[in-house]
């Protein structure tokens, strides 16, 4: 059996003792700075402003190191200026006796220009012996000691923050450290937060540009899938945006014999990037037929990879025809309109014309001398009575149907009760007004929905 001298306790000498509570406090200090940065951490995701999140970020290293001042810097007047935040730090951490001052953002003249100047952290132990740079105005708040590190938003350096001594201090490797991660938390906020700003920037400007566009047009990820539509898309193919959404464009609009073909082409562009035309047809979510030529666009990412694809489709048309899907409608507004010269403005009388003459049924003779096109966008009528220009308060919206040069049909719930209307066409503030008297009715159901299609012959304009 072993001796009992085996298991006696050390004899923990003085120097040991020493020892000991040196690395207690070493510990005691890594763990304060570990539970400040989780703090900071759990207040960057709370989105406050930038200059209140630096100050955060100021008092809490004010804190954690014991030091006597604070100090949050930013760049202003377009980077010739640093303007300086300089605050007591009291002993629950709160910022106190604040002081503002601006400086020129020029390297020997203060410590804060030093810092953004050369974009590296500075370390000060003895302002007086200080010969990087000469500060004044940290000479006449007593400031002898200072730890400031720089930050940057995008690569560039947008500000600074660090604490100062009215003392003498040699800062130790721990304390620069800790300083440089919570700049480097600050920093990766305000870029997640300049990301957000930009992205919603660019959506904004997405939608509006998909709002504006007068072509078809398309945007999907890089398997083909829809991410966004023009207005146009969605009138002239009938889709909504939602109902589409992360659906293959191919499979949904595509015509089933070109299908295959055209995935193949989006595959090949994924691969090698480029541009490609190609002809395919478009069934609409009423299956028309749409004869269209594509051109498929492809967009990369910061890694040069495809990231998704823009497609702009045009109807193809007979020589000489107008394309509906380039600043429709305006081609037919700009045509020469089938009656006779008349142009009235709004309370004014119109001329007596024949008399209203319906056609029921689907088989009308043709009552149009010009050729019809499909219109499938959202147009304004608005009735008229006793031959009286109504105001623009009358106007109503309609479901076109198609257009010619002398006349438009459009889709109403229940058969007219008016025989002269005023049509509306185009888009804000480019429209196009038109009188114009129903000439045929007719029964539909469309959607599954009961409806009546009124064809109506132009015959005249009128000027708002």
């Amino acid at each position: 059996m072993a001796s009992p001298e085996t298991f006696s306790s050390p004899i923990v000498t003085s120097a040991g003792v020493s020892d000991v509570d040196a690395m207690r406090r070493q510990f005691d200090a890594l763990t304060r700075q570990q539970t400040a940065v989780l703090a900071f951490g759990r207040r960057a995701n709370d989105h406050p402003c930038r200059m209140v999140l630096i100050q955060d970020a100021v008092a809490l290293l004010a804190e954690i190191l014991g030091a006597e001042l604070g100090v949050a810097g930013e760049l202003v007047g377009g980077g010739q200026k640093v303007l300086l935040k300089v605050a007591t730090v009291d002993k629950r951490g709160r910022s106190v006796d604040l002081l503002e001052q601006t400086l020129p953002c020029e390297e020997k003249e203060s410590l804060a220009a030093y810092v953004l100047t050369n974009a590296e952290s500075v370390l000060c132990e003895d302002l007086n012996r200080e010969s990087r740079f000469t500060d004044h105005f940290l000479r006449r708040l007593g400031v002898v000691a200072g730890l400031v590190v720089p930050l940057h938003l995008c690569r560039h350096p947008i500000g600074l923050l660090g604490v100062f001594c009215k003392r003498r201090r040699m800062f130790s490797e721990d304390d620069i450290r800790f300083a440089e991660t919570l700049a480097c938390l600050v920093c990766s906020s305000l870029d997640r937060e300049e990301a957000e700003r930009m992205l919603r920037q660019q959506q904004r400007f997405s939608g509006t540009t998909m709002r504006l566009v007068d072509e078809l047009m398309f945007v999907t990820d890089n398997r083909g899938r829809i991410l966004d539509m023009s207005h146009a898309a969605i009138r002239y193919s009938g889709f909504t945006l939602e109902s589409v959404r992360g659906e293959s464009l191919v499979s949904t609009m595509i015509a089933p014999e070109s299908t295959e073909s055209f995935d193949a082409l989006l595959h090949r562009l994924a691969r090698q990037g480029g541009a490609q035309q190609y002809a395919a047809d478009l069934l609409t979510k009423h299956g028309e037929r749409r004869k269209l030529d594509w051109m498929v666009e492809t967009s990369f990412d910061e890694q040069q990879r495809v990231e998704s694809f823009v497609l702009v489709a045009k109807e193809i048309h007979q020589e000489n025809e107008a394309l509906p899907g380039s600043n429709y409608p305006k081609p037919y507004a700009q045509q020469t309109v089938d009656t006779p010269a008349f142009e009235a403005e709004p309370g004014q009388r119109q001329p007596e014309i024949r008399p209203f003459e319906p056609i029921d049924g689907n088989n009308g003779r043709e009552m149009r001398r010009s050729p019809r096109r499909s219109f499938c966008y959202q147009q304004q009528i608005a009735p008229m009575y006793g031959g009286i220009i109504p105001s623009r308060k009358k106007f109503f919206s309609v479901v076109c149907c198609d257009i010619s040069a002398g006349g438009v049909s459009f889709y109403l719930e229940n058969t007219p009760e008016f025989e002269d209307l005023v049509v509306s066409l185009g888009q804000v503030p480019d429209l196009t007004y038109f009188t114009a008297r129903v000439v045929r009715t007719a029964e539909k159901i469309v959607d599954g929905q009961p409806c009546c299609l009124v064809g109506c012959r132009f015959t005249g304009r009128v000027h708002f």
